[in-house]
């Protein structure tokens, strides 16, 4: 039908609805429905149209959605004798009131409607007024008070922590599944992750399977000391708390003092050689 009346006249353009660009092309002269912005009365045409109507109790308002606290909507949902324009003055407010749920935004019904299809394990509220978020939040958690769904209002900037204990699953590949691994049996190896993918095989089958490498880091520290042995062993003692450790390490220091302690006596003779050889030559000479 709307296809058939596009061809001979636009059919969005109504006989009694016009566009009203400002209230100064607004008649005022008779009955009327002005549906105006903003809907929290805060400025704009809405509130210029209610502050001219809001004396005459032949007159009305419909607040179509939600009205933020400290807006003039949210105060006249309590019915005040009177409001404050925008310049400052007091006007009697007698018109009527009237609030339906036109809004985007879900009511309880369908909120708990939505959370029993899905059943998560965490509801975030968020995106409204405290004491609102809190009462839907009560109503929740009565909803499910045995606990399968956990409900949190964090305020704004707040961090919220949600653990997820999912189970991974890793197919085990190589040299660990041709020799076979049985239930609570502890294996060792590498797991792999790809593309949400684990598989579990050892360090040698790294480069059969997958794209990796293994490698072997060493790394050695020389550290130049001067004091005793004895104080090494005692300053080892207070931090690692390694008795083997320290034998160890006592074994092979004596190592390298026996080593240096060679060297050093055949030095000593080969010098004195030479010193009895010049001496012998000397007093040939002498002679």
């Amino acid at each position: 039908k709307i296809q058939a009346q596009s061809q001979v006249r636009n059919p969005f353009n109504f006989k009694h609805i016009t566009n009203l660009k400002g209230i100064e092309q607004f008649d005022d002269s008779g009955p009327s429905v002005v549906m105006a912005s903003p809907g929290m009365l805060q400025n704009g045409l809405s509130r210029e149209l209610f502050e001219a109507w809001c004396t005459d109790s032949k007159n009305g308002v419909v607040l179509p959605g939600y009205c933020v606290e400290g807006t003039l909507a949210k105060t006249i949902l309590n019915e005040p004798t009177h409001i404050t324009t925008m310049a400052g003055q007091k006007l009697p407010m007698r018109c009527s009131v009237n609030y339906v749920s036109f809004s985007a935004h879900a009511d309880f019904s369908e909120t708990s409607e939505f959370v029993d299809k899905l059943r998560p394990p965490h509801v975030i509220l968020v995106h409204g007024e405290a004491n609102e978020m809190y009462r839907l939040k009560a109503a929740l958690m009565r909803r499910y008070a045995d606990g399968s769904v956990q409900i949190s209002t964090p305020k704004n900037c707040q961090k919220v922590r949600i653990e997820f204990k999912a189970q991974r699953i890793a197919k085990t590949m190589g040299r660990l599944a041709a020799g076979g691994v049985e239930n609570n049996a502890v294996a060792s190896g590498v797991l792999v992750g790809k593309d949400f993918a684990y598989t579990f095989m050892d360090t040698q089958d790294l480069a059969t399977y997958t794209s990796l490498l293994c490698a072997t880091v060493k790394q050695r520290m020389t550290l130049h000391y001067d004091e005793s042995l004895v104080l090494l062993q005692f300053y080892l003692s207070q931090i690692y708390n390694v008795r083997n450790y320290i034998q160890i390490i006592n074994v092979r220091l004596a190592q390298r003092f026996a080593s240096s302690s060679s060297s050093s006596s055949s030095f000593s003779s080969s010098s004195s050689s030479s010193s009895a050889s010049s001496s012998s030559s000397s007093s040939s000479s002498s002679t």
